[in-house]
């Protein structure tokens, strides 16, 4: 309402801004009666049991861990085809460089030199380092326990202090000179809920990583989700095609370049497409400011896959000026995916 539409602290779930309401409650979280501002989900599920039953209604755990399940689905299933990227930039960067070879080797017979270069080919192909992302789903709950997806979080905090004001704290503290509080004099203790939550969350990724993605058992508190229910939708089929034509184009750093999208769509310009309008979409495009975070961080500019995308679609529309935009797409795609 407009009474209350620029309450921050009502309408955000950030925790950190939310830790300088003077509001926030910080009380052991681990029971049912709490009214601690961060809780686990084990009480979180307590508490919704209860809330259930009072107003007489059966409370079903499992159907909510499967809602939960098909949001978080559904999400990775559109974002697989991003960290597919990053997955591969990050297994190119990391593969172990090649022994640096003899200044004045001795001769050998040819069969033995050809024998050695397919071993190494070897090697760079079979090489996939075991690595993984912990994500942050954040949702909302409605009346009926039905969960809507807010925002996810790439990188979220594995922080485990809470700022806790200097008049709260035992005697004897010492404050923090940090700005956490916006000025406020505070100290910093231990989450116990985040030390918690955030143990377990890496250490299971961990033992997940070690086991090649496929442990004897499952991590404690994980749940192995089954993405064969969800079947992937045409249109995150087209995003995958999009990011083999990402990657061949030479990535972020060089996928919004005329050069690269020149060599990528060499079929397209083959069957047609003029090279200048080409070069025209390319520079304009820059020019709009869709490219204008140089100065972002490497690992994050994989994001690049989406505005690629739009950048594609211009093109279809240009190629195929009466069709159907995604029919538009589609037809390119088809033309010029790697793998196809």
């Amino acid at each position: 309402s407009t009474a209350n539409a620029n309450d921050a602290y009502m309408h955000l779930t950030n925790y950190s801004v939310n830790k300088k309401s003077a509001a926030f409650k910080d009380e052991d979280p681990f029971t049912v009666h709490t009214q601690a501002s961060k809780r686990p989900l084990s009480t979180l599920l307590l508490q919704m049991a209860a809330q259930e039953e009072a107003a007489g209604r059966a409370f079903d755990e499992d159907k909510v861990f499967r809602s939960f399940e098909e949001v978080c689905a559904v999400l990775l299933q559109a974002m697989a085809p991003v960290i597919k990227v990053t997955y591969d930039r990050v297994a190119k960067e990391s593969r172990p460089k090649p022994k640096p070879k003899a200044k004045s080797p001795k001769k050998r017979p040819r069969g033995d030199i050809e024998e050695e270069e397919e071993e190494e080919d070897e090697d760079e192909e079979m090489y996939a380092p075991n690595c993984f992302q912990i994500l942050g789903v954040d949702v909302l709950l409605d009346s009926s326990l039905q969960p809507w997806l807010l925002e996810v979080n790439a990188r979220p905090s594995m922080d485990i202090s809470n700022p806790l004001r200097l008049s709260d704290a035992p005697p004897g503290t010492r404050r923090c000179v940090c700005r956490d509080m916006d000025g406020e004099e505070h100290c910093h203790v231990h989450s116990e809920v985040d030390v918690r939550v955030k143990r377990m969350v890496v250490d299971g990724a961990l033992r997940m990583a070690a086991a090649n993605g496929e442990p004897n058992e499952v991590p404690e508190s994980f749940v192995k989700m089954n993405f064969d229910r969800y079947s992937p939708s045409e249109a995150q089929e087209t995003l995958s095609a999009v990011a083999r034509i990402f990657q061949e184009a030479g990535g972020s750093k060089k996928a919004f370049t005329t050069s690269g999208v020149r060599r990528t769509l060499a079929n397209a310009v083959n069957a047609g497409l003029p090279a200048h309008e080409l070069d025209t979409l390319v520079t304009k495009w820059k020019h709009q400011g869709y490219r204008q975070d140089i100065h972002s961080e490497d690992d994050n500019a994989e994001i690049g896959v989406l505005d690629f995308a739009s950048l594609l679609q211009e093109i279809a529309l240009v190629r195929s000026k009466d069709e159907d935009p995604l029919e538009a797409l589609v037809s390119l795609i088809e033309l010029c995916d790697p793998g196809a």
